[in-house]
């Protein structure tokens, strides 16, 4: 433990307000009983309607954690990372970040502002396929991970030291399919990792903020969407050309609601069956990420290896070293 004593974590709310301030200081002494230590932005817990803060307090807290040396970590997601995106200097932020080292760190609505940051990087000639200029570290947050009631998760905290102190992602998980399904894919795929929250995605979808990434490992989440919705923002993408792009597509947690009699059997994995016929590559479900525990952490926009162990005994495995 002695070692993380000089690890220091930036917290920062770029997104929704905070509603639970019981869980906020649990995550906070979570991680100060973990070690490490930590320093706030002066709005970190501020209110503007259902925002933390002002559009401009919430873009110079991202501009504040682009400058630290270490990892800044947003306390929570929810919704207004939209509306400020046209607002960030892209590339002050970007150059901030190289300065300092600094990793961001966070899911959900923080997915919209790491694929900005990767469609700037491509934009000003910072990113090749696979070797982003910045880290970006598609993982836990301050209070859902790490402020929970029954304390912090012990797989989802070692997959996120892993992936932040090691820069090591191996994230492995069972199928949830017939092993004679998936008889035609490759045994490895290596592609550039990237995806996060489906809503956020699609929202992004024709704007300056989606980046161009081809032959990737698309992975995805959400939550409280029924499956219908699911699938079409699936057939979105779809539609918009980017799954056909993408060499897999790994579908993560999605708490979807319980199907209503109007459902059928119509489920997750008819979705993903249904995508993989229609664009001929592998959608695989199950993958350990999303608004769930325990989740394992990865890396937006650097390669990774994805292999598919078929037979019986078939696994799924995810690696990734920066």
């Amino acid at each position: 433990m002695d070692s993380l004593l000089n690890q220091k974590i930036w917290v920062f709310s770029p997104s929704g307000a905070l509603t639970d301030p019981v869980a906020y200081a649990a995550g906070k002494m979570a991680l100060s009983g973990l070690g490490y230590s930590l320093e706030e932005c002066p709005h970190a817990q501020s209110r503007m309607q259902r925002f933390a803060g002002t559009d401009a307090e919430r873009v110079a807290a991202i501009h504040k954690a682009g400058q630290q040396p270490g990892l800044s970590m947003a306390s929570r997601g929810g919704y207004g990372i939209s509306r400020i995106l046209a607002d960030l200097d892209f590339a002050v932020l970007i150059n901030d970040m190289q300065k300092h080292g600094s990793i961001l760190c966070g899911h959900s609505d923080i997915t919209g502002l790491q694929l900005a940051l990767l469609a700037a990087c491509q934009k000003f000639g910072l990113w090749q396929q696979g070797n982003v200029a910045l880290k970006l570290l598609h993982g836990p947050m301050l209070c859902f991970d790490f402020g929970a009631a029954d304390g912090t998760n012990p797989i989802t905290f070692n997959h996120w030291q892993s992936a932040w102190h090691q820069g090591l992602v191996d994230v492995a998980w069972l199928p949830k399919m017939k092993s004679d399904t998936f008889a035609h894919w490759p045994e490895a795929i290596t592609g550039t990792v990237w995806g996060g929250n489906l809503t956020m995605l699609c929202s992004l979808l024709g704007t300056p903020f989606f980046p161009n990434i081809q032959h990737g490992i698309l992975i995805l989440e959400d939550i409280n969407e029924p499956v219908y919705r699911i699938e079409r923002m699936l057939l979105q993408l779809m539609h918009a050309g980017v799954l056909q792009g993408q060499q897999a597509i790994l579908l993560g947690q999605f708490c979807e609601p319980a199907p209503t009699a109007h459902d059928g059997d119509f489920d997750l994995q008819h979705v993903a069956d249904g995508i993989a016929m229609r664009i001929h590559k592998p959608v695989l479900t199950g993958f350990p990420f999303g608004h769930c525990m325990p989740k394992c952490s990865f890396y937006q926009g650097s390669l990774g290896e994805l292999s598919i162990t078929k037979g019986d005994a078939g696994m799924y495995r995810l690696q990734q070293q920066i």
